[in-house]
């Protein structure tokens, strides 16, 4: 009885033990939080309504060359060749200029997005640090890196970020 009584005591004392070493894990859901985060809404809005306003720019000035190439159509019977091959070159230097800028426009576009991603990125870390210290987790991990167990803080960081 005594040696059962000692190796029951031995094995509280061990799984105590075990329980002060476990490790407290949470996770987040970033999809969850780009899809009901307010501040990533505010994004698109801002970048839809800038390229929006960029494409009509664009628009306009691929309609003016189309006019320009109809009207080399029709002027050239009356036109000397040279004339005529200068000023399509010129309108075909012209086109290519635009698609250029637009190509530009486009790649300003895309880093301004990524700029503004990383930026959002860098509130949800921040949110998530402060609950992790506030609620004592050892780690936190985005919701596809964990396989098992954890606690869900998602909305909990969604929560503060709509807040601020």
């Amino acid at each position: 009885m005594k040696k059962l009584v000692v190796v029951l005591t031995g094995l509280f004392f061990l799984l105590s033990a075990v329980n002060l070493f476990a490790l407290n894990i949470a996770y987040v859901d970033l999809e969850k939080i780009s899809a009901q985060y307010k501040g990533v809404d505010k994004l698109k809005k801002k970048l839809e309504e800038d390229a929006k306003k960029e494409s009509t720019k664009f628009e306009a000035k691929e309609k003016a060359i189309m006019d320009k190439i109809k009207e080399l159509d029709r002027q050239k019977s009356v036109l000397d060749k040279k004339v005529l091959e200068q000023k399509t070159a010129d309108v075909q230097a012209e086109y290519k200029e635009i698609q250029a800028d637009k190509y530009k426009y486009m790649a300003k576009l895309e880093a301004q997005k990524n700029e503004l991603l990383a930026n959002i990125v860098e509130e949800i870390k921040a949110v998530v640090q402060k609950i992790a210290k506030e609620k004592a987790y050892d780690y936190v991990l985005v919701k596809d890196a964990l396989l098992a167990g954890g606690e869900d803080i998602t909305y909990l960081v969604l929560k503060k970020m709509n807040e601020e």
